[in-house]
């Protein structure tokens, strides 16, 4: 076992030694547990007795055939900081298409009502003669979406899907049609 610095090991293994752990180079799989057994425990040596003092981090293993055996090279790359990185997807959006305009009046009526309606972006289209209600960031099988499959037809969840409504149909309102259309409805209601 060879420290190379002071997050990189090199491990040089015959082909006997490399049979000790009943593997040979070709058999050598990551996913394996000989494998995985043969490196936690070269690992565990390391530590003991040639001094390699791994920090947290990601380990990143390699192996190398040489005449029969192999060479395992570990090097630790250490965390760049405390600070983690978050992605986040873009909430995928559901299209709808209304049948005629008084379920799609009723829908956006009770709609308005729901606070989940205020934290998502939703859009209007006539397309092909429907409504096409498009909504960004509504919860999978929360209120809003149950209420949406009541009075709609559930057309997809799709970019593609969005991008031709977007494109082909004729825009009514956005990007809170729920909120503008609602509030409008409300005071005809009231």
């Amino acid at each position: 076992m060879i420290v190379d610095g002071p997050q990189k090991l090199r491990v040089v293994l015959s082909e006997s030694e490399l049979s000790e752990y009943d593997l040979t180079f070709s058999e050598l799989d990551f996913e394996s547990e000989k494998t995985k057994r043969m490196l936690n425990m070269l690992l565990i040596r390391a530590v003991r007795t040639a001094g390699f003092k791994p920090v947290p981090g990601r380990l990143t293993i390699e192996a190398y055939p040489m005449d029969g055996g192999c060479i395992i090279c570990f090097t630790v790359k250490p965390m760049r900081s405390a600070v983690k990185v978050y992605r986040r997807k873009k909430p995928a959006s559901r299209v709808f298409e209304f049948a005629d305009e008084n379920q799609l009046m009723d829908c956006i009526a009770r709609a308005a009502a729901l606070p989940e309606s205020k934290t998502v972006k939703s859009t209007l289209y006539i397309f092909g003669g429907r409504y096409r209600l498009t909504v960004r960031g509504a919860a999978d099988n929360g209120p809003l979406e149950a209420l949406l499959t009541e009075y709609s037809v559930y057309i997809a969840r799709s970019e593609r899907i969005l991008a031709a409504t977007g494109e082909h149909g004729t825009l009514i309102t956005g990007p809170d049609a729920i909120g503008t259309f609602g509030a409008h409805l409300l005071k005809l209601i009231n």
